[in-house]
């Protein structure tokens, strides 16, 4: 078992319960199955092959060239979900909500064929593309899990925690309280919202794009500063906002900090290496901090902005 099979797996579970919502008629029959591949899309789905890529990255290129594919795979990402969320509402729009997942269903199958046929095997059990767990750090490797081995080591546990809360600022985490901030205080419609979120998607295409150059221009340092200096700036403009002007203002700063984790990303995987643990192993651990704080932060988000518009009296959580 490699990290091909990893991610043929992760690539066909959503494809399969996209294929079934499409061909149920039972309305009620299909709202469970909608519950099941949210579920499986987050459990088994997007984030894990995402993972699984990102690994395989690591697997085959060195660590100076990393940045600008891992940027280039987060900008495909941006660009998927702006065509994606287009698409979906002019086809939901025209021929009902189940049209997008018709659609949906389609392209996740052309998208496994293609993995099948041309995405190589990056590593195989046995194959030691891992650097060999000597010394001390093989020793703590064995006596305990990879998330332990983490947790245990100041620098892992250091770039590990920078990724997970780099969460905050991903749109699907923070899209709630963004759509309930321009409906409640800007006055946004729905129109007003859906165009910042392409404009957002459109941002994080082109920094994407551009994180490798930058990188190679002010260096793996300074890019992490950059990024995150950036992205302070897009939040405290976005919090400013008093109108469309305002919220236009986010994007340029949300350009330079779309590539924030491309060099953070290697950087961990490398330090894991030197601890004894494999690409695969890291990575699984990482996984479980960052879903964990991907589950905490909408929550946190909305607790906040309810209690600042309606008082601690009359919190709230919806769920």
């Amino acid at each position: 078992k490699g990290r091909w099979t990893s991610a043929m797996l992760f690539a066909a579970v959503p494809t399969l319960s996209r294929t079934a919502v499409a061909l149920t008629s039972a309305p009620r029959l299909r709202l469970r199955i909608l519950y099941w591949d949210l579920f499986l899309l987050r459990a088994v789905g997007q984030m894990q092959l995402e993972g699984t890529i990102q690994t395989m990255l690591s697997d085959v290129l060195p660590e100076d060239q990393q940045p600008r594919a891992r940027g280039l795979l987060s900008a495909l990402k941006f660009l998927g979900i702006v065509l994606g969320s287009d698409i979906g509402g002019r086809m939901s729009t025209k021929y009902g909500p189940v049209a997008p997942y018709a659609v949906s269903s389609f392209v996740s199958t052309l998208s496994l064929g293609l993995f099948a046929t041309l995405l190589p095997e990056t590593h195989k059990p046995g194959e030691g593309t891992n650097p060999p767990k000597v010394g001390a750090a093989s020793e703590v490797s064995k006596r305990s899990g990879a998330l332990r081995t983490v947790f245990r080591d100041p620098e892992a546990l250091l770039l590990v925690s920078a990724l997970a809360l780099q969460e905050a600022s991903q749109l699907p985490q923070v899209n709630e309280v963004a759509a309930a901030f321009a409906r409640e205080q800007l006055g946004f419609g729905p129109l007003g919202i859906g165009r910042f979120i392409a404009g957002f998607g459109v941002a994080s295409f082109l920094g994407g794009i551009g994180s490798g150059r930058l990188v190679d221009f002010v260096g793996p340092d300074r890019h992490v500063s950059a990024c995150h200096a950036a992205l302070a700036a897009a939040f405290l403009c976005w919090g400013s906002a008093r109108g469309p002007l305002g919220m236009a203002m986010v994007l340029p700063p949300l350009v330079i900090s779309a590539g924030k984790d491309v060099v953070l990303q290697g950087r961990f995987l490398a330090r894991s290496s030197k601890l004894g643990l494999g690409r695969g192993e890291a990575s699984g651990a990482a996984k479980v901090l960052i879903s964990a704080v991907r589950i905490a932060i909408p929550m946190i988000l909305a607790k906040l902005y309810t209690s600042a518009t309606v008082g601690p009296k009359r919190l709230r959580l919806s769920p």
